[in-house]
């Protein structure tokens, strides 16, 4: 997890995400306003 100098937060990690494939990194960006949005 990373926060951003402007307030996005960054998240990485990486897995078994899909059956069969071999792991890859994932990544999401997301404004805390953003959240707030999706939560109402």
């Amino acid at each position: 997890m990373e926060v951003l100098p402007d307030g996005t937060v960054v998240a990485v990690t990486y897995g078994h995400w899909t059956k069969g494939e071999p792991p890859y990194v994932m990544s999401v960006r997301l404004r805390l306003e953003e959240l707030d949005a999706r939560a109402k």
